[in-house]
């Protein structure tokens, strides 16, 4: 890889931290020579939690609720103004839940997509139609007024293909939080994008969508951008 697939502009390796970073809008590229998919439903919850006991037995505790209780509280609070009790939701990468539980009492209907299968029982336990494939194999018969993607593109290897998708489900808003002025760690952590706000803006604008805000995110240092 050469070439920014956001700008087109060339990237240039950084040796210290084995990514391309892209001469201009500062997009970051970490290349995976594995499965990404199976990487996220068989390792990415093992690798990477909260707080301890998070699991027990395969099954999610309510310390993985909690753990996540604050970061739901300041998402909705950033959210409010762009749903209502009519809306009809889906939550992609949605964990366990969490977050869907807290916005059902605001919105008409609420569905998830997530890939590993303890959080896929959870979400189900917890009453929520929950998608179990890769988002852009998952065939879909509904549309979706605003579509969530909380840290999310960043572990997506054909982001053009997931903003595009997202773009054609959603009537109205596609709310998306992406990490922001962070470097690959040691340990992948299954992300193969580092955005700036820049190369976010950028990648939204070239598949047609409006900003409509965009701003600090929630679990900083992040962003977090509105789009229609």
């Amino acid at each position: 890889m050469n070439i920014c697939s956001i700008c087109n502009s060339s990237l240039v390796k950084d040796e210290t931290i084995s990514q391309m970073i892209c001469s201009d809008c500062g997009h970051g590229y970490r290349i995976y020579d594995g499965n990404i998919i199976e990487y996220h439903k068989k390792y990415y919850r093992k690798n990477f939690q909260r707080t301890a006991n998070e699991f027990k037995d395969g099954k999610v505790t309510e310390l993985f609720h909690l753990a996540r209780k604050k970061i739901v509280e300041n998402r909705l609070r950033l959210i409010q103004k762009y749903i209502s009790d009519t809306d009809n939701i889906l939550d992609i990468g949605s964990g366990a839940g969490t977050f869907a539980n807290a916005l059902k009492h605001h919105v008409y209907n609420i569905q998830c997509l997530e890939l590993d299968q303890s959080l896929i029982n959870e979400c189900k336990r917890l009453g929520f139609y929950t998608f179990t494939k890769d988002f852009l194999t998952q065939d879909f018969n509904n549309m979706y007024d605003v579509i969530f993607a909380w840290h999310v593109l960043e572990h997506i290897d054909d982001i053009h293909k997931f903003v595009e998708k997202c773009s054609k489900l959603s009537r109205k808003y596609i709310i998306i939080e992406v990490p922001s002025k962070r470097k690959p760690s040691k340990i992948f952590e299954g992300h193969l994008h580092y955005f700036t706000k820049k190369s976010l803006e950028l990648l939204c604008k070239s598949l047609g969508l409006q900003i409509v805000d965009i701003m600090d995110g929630v679990q900083s240092p992040a962003i977090l951008g509105v789009f229609k």
